[in-house]
């Protein structure tokens, strides 16, 4: 939960020699996937349950894009990375990485910069709302919602959990959910 906090806070940060106006700048999103509109923006791709942005996560001077998801048949959060290149001019291959275990859900909400929700109605049920590039463009602020379970039942203490957006576990494991609010420190503010 701390990683995701502290890597949507630095979205829309640039490794200044990719920022510099020379040559050898970040000047494409990711090829190849089914989001990328050969335009680089701060978030590539926002919807519901799936998220990828742009940003130097681990201040080595690399500007990297990233996608966080939830593998569903595995139980983890999945990282995918994507490094630019200076040398090539082009996007190193994915490196992915499970970066949490035992997650039985993963969600994510987003405010513009007068903290309306975006979409305006809410959350959406099942599929979740992909948000276009508008959209995208205005996220300020993420609701980071993400559900752990224990190891084994604990038949005898059946718990009740109820999500935004109408999933629900009741079940004889033991669920903590995990609800915060990462404003972005290196976004646009929607201007």
């Amino acid at each position: 939960v701390q990683r995701l906090g502290r890597d949507f806070r630095m979205v829309g940060l640039m490794a200044l020699q990719e920022a510099d106006g020379d040559a050898d700048d970040i000047n494409r999103d990711v090829p190849g996937q089914a989001w990328s509109d050969s335009v680089r923006s701060d978030f590539e791709y926002a919807n519901t349950y799936d998220v990828v942005f742009t940003a130097d996560i681990d201040n080595d001077g690399r500007t990297e894009t990233v996608r966080y998801t939830r593998n569903a048949a595995a139980s983890t959060i999945q990282q995918t990375v994507w490094e630019w290149s200076r040398d090539s001019l082009g996007w190193a291959p994915p490196v992915t990485k499970t970066v949490a275990t035992k997650v039985d859900y993963l969600m994510f909400g987003f405010v513009d910069r007068n903290e309306d929700r975006i979409p305006p109605s809410g959350y959406v049920v099942g599929a979740g709302y992909t948000l276009n590039a508008g959209e995208r463009s205005q996220i300020t602020a993420m609701e980071i919602i993400v559900v752990t379970k224990s190891d084994r039942q604990e038949n005898e203490n059946p718990q009740y959990v109820y999500l935004p957006d109408g999933t629900y576990f009741y079940d004889g494991y033991r669920r903590e959910v995990h609800r915060f609010w990462v404003r972005g420190r290196n976004l646009s503010l929607g201007v």
